[in-house]
């Protein structure tokens, strides 16, 4: 008889928006990636053989937020809107540099670097607790000195809520790729104002802690809800747009 059980249990405080699951390219073990409420980021290392979830990233990029993990925050000076769209936090990983994105209030896109994460053997070899700190102040470290966000409007002049966004591979760096909705649909003319989506590719330098725009499409439908990388090798470079009645690939 098939019946399901509770192998553990770990207290985040928060209302999770985006679960993602992230595999060590170094052969450790697997990661959760959470997005919790507006501005939450939360990196479990899954190790199921010891039945544990040990938190490798907690960081908290909501404005007035404080405590731990409230190091990098995004600045919005107390103008804080309900966008809709894009008001939840979601979170990315890419598969050829460890590199998470997250998207808080639909215009600010905060990196942080993916910590290398302890495999089944480590854990067992390094049990005392000396060496569990000597790793995490490590981890600690390189996320703080890795870490940066961008407001997409102010510095890009991309404008609008950011729908989705995924990282696309065939790069020679990290590529971005964000759906935004570029333009405002009025309310009963939906017949006249169509297309108002923004598909714009933006390409990563974790050394300077910047952007820069590869390429964009316009006018995509007033409908598009998400965006899927392509994993094939032939399609390089590729992302399909998801609406509502259509599939674009691009």
């Amino acid at each position: 008889t098939a019946y399901l059980s509770l192998i553990h249990c770990k207290k985040l405080f928060g209302k999770p928006n985006c679960i993602m699951s992230y595999e060590d390219p170094n052969g450790g073990d697997d990661l959760l990636l959470l997005g919790l409420d507006a501005g939450k980021i939360v990196v479990l290392q899954c190790n199921m053989e010891m039945n544990t979830f040990d938190t490798l990233i907690m960081c908290n990029c909501e404005e007035d937020a404080y405590g731990m993990g409230s190091e990098l925050h995004v600045q919005l000076t107390g103008m804080r809107r309900h966008l809709g769209l894009g008001d939840q936090c979601t979170v990315r990983s890419c598969l050829e540099s460890p590199l998470l994105c997250a998207t808080i209030y639909g215009q600010f896109l905060v990196f942080l670097p993916i910590p290398s994460a302890l495999s089944t053997t480590e854990l067992i070899k390094q049990k005392n607790e000396e060496s569990i700190h000597v790793i995490s102040t490590e981890n600690d470290a390189t996320i703080r000195h890795g870490s940066f966000s961008v407001d997409v409007g102010a510095t890009l002049g991309l404008t609008g809520p950011i729908i989705d966004s995924c990282f696309l591979s065939g790069y020679s760096r990290p590529v971005l790729i964000i759906l935004q909705q570029s333009g405002l649909l009025p309310i009963g003319h939906a017949a006249r104002v169509r297309h108002c989506c923004t598909v714009t590719a933006l390409a990563i330098s974790p050394e300077s802690k910047t952007l820069s725009i590869l390429w964009q499409r316009t006018h995509l439908p007033y409908d598009s809800l998400k965006l899927i990388p392509f994993q094939h090798t032939g399609y390089a470079g590729t992302v399909c747009v998801i609406c509502m009645n259509s599939v674009i690939i691009l």
